[in-house]
């Protein structure tokens, strides 16, 4: 489950982006600009345009070093999601390197965000050069190399870089401002019409002083670009009909309804600039100016990211507090979740036991596949104990070649404080410590009731879904009573197997003593049988196989030791047949049992008994 990206486009972006903003920390640089070839001052209509401008440049930046695998700043499952799911990088814990490296970027950046006046902006600039820009400077001088391009220097291409990514990203609006901005998958909040309606002033002019820096003045004035200024709205067209003949690209996309020279939107002017200043650079040089994203590259060689120490390091760097609702979302990686009705005893435990061993085997023999993740719930019962919830993220991409993934719930499935219920919960933690290697288990403690809201809440705004959110608390409260209840019947049918055995002994040669149930300080004998010299403990289970015969042979012959009588004896009486697993591990250690359901029917002391009512029950 790993995004693959492009490297090389990405550093295009990402060196660009680096430019403009050292370009744009010096405020003053611009405000004499401003005045000089529009006699403007930096006011806050301006301000506000030249703000978002950095943004923008910030925003690509950022986004593409989330992505980046040139500098060896590893990152984790918990970012590759949150960047799919565009989740605010402040959300996330500092998990790993790149989560921590992008929180200190951006924490760098606050300044700049929280500025209200040039004044600030100009000292939150000045800080970000220091604490960001800087390390990239120095990496960018060192480490950047490009191809040999015929005709072509380095600078040239490093020029190139500029025009392209200006042309592309901040000359092209989409209908959530500049196409720099839109990149970005860690931001906070997306531009609303009435932030771009106050910031297009200062961006059109700060977008004009920015390519004034890099084709320079005497080129800019030869082109569209010295009346991109007077450009009076983000992206709207002026359309009529004629029959005119198609002239430029623009107007084979648009139509014949589309005149690019009485277009006044901002983004009209993406075409001119193509038409310009691209194709005549492309014609000059014989280049396709997309081709510029192939020709640089970080050199590996000499290069540690230890110059980007201060931005690896933890200190000072807070985890946000999360809501229960945040962090449950986090631990589900933002995967839809779908609640498996696991009421019925075949649907509960079981299935999750059935569907874990599985997708385990699956992933032990295919090596290609990532480690299953688990998440355990645990929610406090009474006196220590608790009941379980687990979950299975289904991965679609691995087992059946899609890209679909989400999460297979099982609410209040166990718990280890019964007998059935325990049993599972035995089975599904031997079976996590068994392929611990191949399992990502993540567990946490939370209350049944605030993890049945979660659910509610969630399940109830899916709008595919027609519930309530209390219809749906309803069935997750279904669900732990019919747990309950299966927990209360596998736990009487326990005790009836316990009478039937104590009866049918109680009815056989006379005993010097027989008893049912009996709590001794080493734990609960079901009979206990003593005559003469010997005693003998006989141990009552349903369902052999739903229980650890080992264990509980072992806790049954230290009962059985405290005894002070000499001759000792042990025997399991079981109503189902034993597994063959089961029935070789009773063998080889000699171990005395018996399956009552094969002779109850022809048993003499049980004729007169309902037998037919014994199989229902125990069915």
């Amino acid at each position: 489950m790993n995004y693959k990206t492009n490297d090389k486009v990405m550093w295009n972006n990402i060196i660009a982006s680096i430019r403009i903003l050292q370009m744009l920390s010096n405020v003053e640089a611009f405000e004499d600009w401003l005045k000089q070839s529009h006699n403007k001052i930096l006011d806050v209509k301006i301000f506000q345009g030249y703000k978002l401008f950095i943004e923008c440049a910030f925003s690509q930046m950022f986004d593409n070093l989330s992505s980046d695998e040139t500098l060896g700043i590893k990152e984790d499952f918990l970012l590759q999601r949150a960047r799919g799911e565009t989740i605010f990088i402040e959300m996330l814990p500092n998990s790993c390197e790149r989560i921590i490296f992008l929180k200190n970027i951006y924490a760098s950046y606050k300044l700049v965000i929280k500025s209200k006046n040039s004044r600030d902006l100009k000292e939150g600039m000045v800080c970000f050069q220091k604490q960001v820009l800087s390390a990239f400077d120095e990496l960018i001088e060192k480490n950047c190399k490009s191809i040999s391009i015929p005709g072509l220097t380095f600078k040239e291409i490093m020029q190139l870089i500029l025009i392209e990514n200006l042309y592309i990203h901040f000359s092209q609006i989409n209908n959530n401002g500049p196409v720099a901005y839109s990149g970005n998958v860690m931001k906070q909040f997306y531009l609303d019409n009435n932030r771009l309606e106050i910031s297009l002033d200062g961006y059109k002019y700060t977008l004009q002083y920015v390519w004034n820096n890099v084709i320079g003045v005497e080129m800019l004035n030869s082109t569209s670009l010295k009346n991109i200024h007077k450009a009076d709205s983000w992206q709207k067209y002026i359309f009529y009909g004629n029959d005119k003949n198609k002239q430029s690209e623009a107007e084979m996309i648009f139509g014949e309804s589309f005149d690019l020279s009485v277009q006044t939107s901002l983004d009209s002017y993406f075409y001119r600039i193509q038409d310009e200043v691209i194709f005549f650079l492309e014609k000059k040089h014989q280049i396709n100016i997309l081709d510029v994203n192939k020709w640089i590259f970080i050199n590996k060689k000499g290069y540690s990211k230890n110059i980007f120490k201060k931005l690896l390091s933890k200190d000072g760097l807070s985890e946000k507090e999360l809501s229960i609702s945040e962090n449950l979302d986090m631990l589900f990686y933002w995967y839809p979740i779908e609640v498996f009705q696991s009421g019925q005893i075949h649907n509960g435990i079981p299935a999750f036991i059935t569907l874990l061993a599985g997708t385990v085997a699956l992933s032990e023999n295919e090596k290609e596949f990532e480690k299953v993740m688990v998440c355990k719930f645990v929610h406090p019962f009474a006196r220590g104990k608790n009941d379980y919830s687990y979950s299975i993220l289904i991965d679609s991409k691995a087992s059946a070649g899609h890209y679909y993934s989400g999460w297979l719930l099982y609410f209040d499935c166990c718990s280890d404080h019964s007998g059935f219920s325990g049993s599972g919960y035995n089975k599904v933690e031997q079976i996590i410590s068994k392929y611990k290697d191949l399992i990502d288990l993540k567990t946490l403690k939370i209350e049944k009731e605030s993890f049945k809201e979660y659910i509610a809440k969630y399940i109830s705004s899916d709008k595919n879904t027609y519930e309530t959110e209390e219809e749906v608390k309803v069935k997750l409260d279904d669900v732990s009573n019919q747990r309950v209840e299966n927990t209360l019947l596998d736990n009487a049918r326990g005790f009836i197997l316990e009478l039937i055995v104590y009866y049918i002994h109680s009815q056989k040669l006379k005993v010097d003593s027989i008893k049912w149930n009996t709590q001794k300080s080493k734990g609960e004998i079901d009979v206990i049988i003593e005559n003469q010299d010997t005693v003998t403990i006989i141990e009552c289970k349903v369902n052999p196989d739903n229980h650890n015969l080992v264990k509980e042979h072992k806790k049954a012959i230290a009962k059985l030791n405290r005894n002070k009588l000499v001759n000792k004896k042990f025997e399991f009486w079981f109503w189902h047949e034993p597994s063959s697993i089961n029935k070789q591990w009773l063998l080889e250690n000699s171990i005395s049992y018996t399956v009552l359901s094969n002779n109850c029917t022809n048993n003499n002391i049980l004729k007169g008994f309902d037998i037919a009512s014994f199989k229902y029950l125990f069915r």
